[in-house]
């Protein structure tokens, strides 16, 4: 009997598919679950969620179509857009008293605590509108990274940024810079609000990668009269957690902060040329002596007999940064480039994998 007469049910296709150790561990990263958690579905001991389900197939490249009729004969409604619902009603723009607040706040504040002020409320208030439940998101601000003089912008700075469990609470500080390979770069670069419903996934051609902790993500640019800033990005712990609702809310408040940010930080979009950077994870070892590095720079000035502000300190060290980060990524790329014919005859090789 073949199988298009009598279909494998998921469980079968996906039990088939995790033969060996190392295939159970993959399927199991990429779907953002431990080992012992498929031994118990494959046992019918617990069921996936809607959003594991529908990322399954992205899971299992080789099997997707096989996956996906066999995921729509028992749950014929789980790739509609209406098949998850929990959050129907989600308001798709922030509410009047807190546009009021800022307002207020705008009009009674001096104008460089406000500047500094008004993008938390803004962010804490994003967050609080699309994850009422907190069910484990963050919201983070990417601004232009200051270029050098005659210089395009080539990278954005990340440092401002709110979450819920299992999250970081609260960013306050220059985290990692992002580029054209990030959602929040895509997003800033395109001009345009982007989503990633399956970040990491091996078929998803969704600009973006998974941060850690990361499953899906959205982002809208901060724009004003045509010129852009930055991205505001919200990411959860779940895939396929944004519907359009939460795109729209998030647009909405990036058009607000938009609105609060200083002239000075929006650039014709013609200046934005952002290049590659290695992914968030691999920045550590340039970014935890981000303030070190600021008061050498300070310390140095002093030694000179120069006057230096903070601002101009952290923008220097930008600088270098941003080139090492660019510098580090393109000789990652040569290295890649130089062992493709190594990689071809070795199988099982991950493209792009980093050490």
């Amino acid at each position: 009997m073949s199988e298009d007469s009598h279909p494998l049910s998921w469980r079968t296709i996906l039990q088939e598919a995790m033969r060996t150790p190392t295939e159970r561990k993959r399927i199991a990263q990429a779907l953002h679950v431990n080992v012992v958690t498929l031994g118990r579905w494959l046992r019918g001991e617990s069921q996936p969620r809607p959003a594991t389900l529908r990322l399954l197939p992205l899971a299992l490249p080789a099997q997707q179509d096989r996956l996906r009729r066999a995921l729509e004969q028992e749950f014929p409604t789980l790739f509609e857009p209406s098949a998850d619902t929990r959050d129907t009603g989600l308001p798709n723009a922030p509410p009047l008293d807190f546009l009021l607040r800022v307002c207020e706040t705008a009009a009674s504040t001096p104008e460089p605590i406000y500047q500094a002020l008004l993008p938390e409320m803004v962010v804490q208030q994003a967050l609080k509108h699309l994850d009422p439940q907190q069910t484990g998101m963050f919201v983070e601000v990417a601004l232009c990274t200051p270029p050098a003089e005659g210089e395009p912008v080539r990278s954005l700075m990340v440092r401002l940024g709110r979450g819920t469990p299992p999250f970081r609470e609260r960013l306050d500080t220059v985290a990692y810079l992002v580029g054209i390979e990030s959602l929040m770069g895509a997003t800033a670069q395109s001009l345009r609000p982007q989503a990633n419903q399956a970040l990491g996934a091996p078929t998803s051609l969704a600009p973006g990668y998974a941060a850690p902790g990361e499953s899906s993500a959205i982002a809208a640019p901060l724009m004003r009269a045509g010129r852009i800033a930055g991205s505001l990005c919200a990411s959860s712990c779940q895939a396929f957690s944004f519907t359009s609702a939460h795109q729209t809310a998030l647009t909405r408040y990036a058009q607000v902060l938009a609105l609060l940010l200083d002239t000075s930080m929006f650039i014709e979009p013609t200046h934005l040329q952002l290049g590659v950077l290695p992914y968030v994870q691999e920045q550590q070892q340039w970014m935890r002596h981000y303030w070190t590095r600021v008061n050498r720079v300070l310390q140095a000035s002093a030694r000179q007999g120069q006057t230096m502000s903070m601002q101009q300190a952290e923008r220097q060290v930008l600088h270098q940064l941003e080139r090492e980060l660019l510098d580090a990524r393109r000789e990652e790329a040569r290295t890649e480039t130089s062992d493709a014919p190594t990689a071809s005859l070795s199988q099982g090789k991950q493209k792009g994998k980093t050490s």
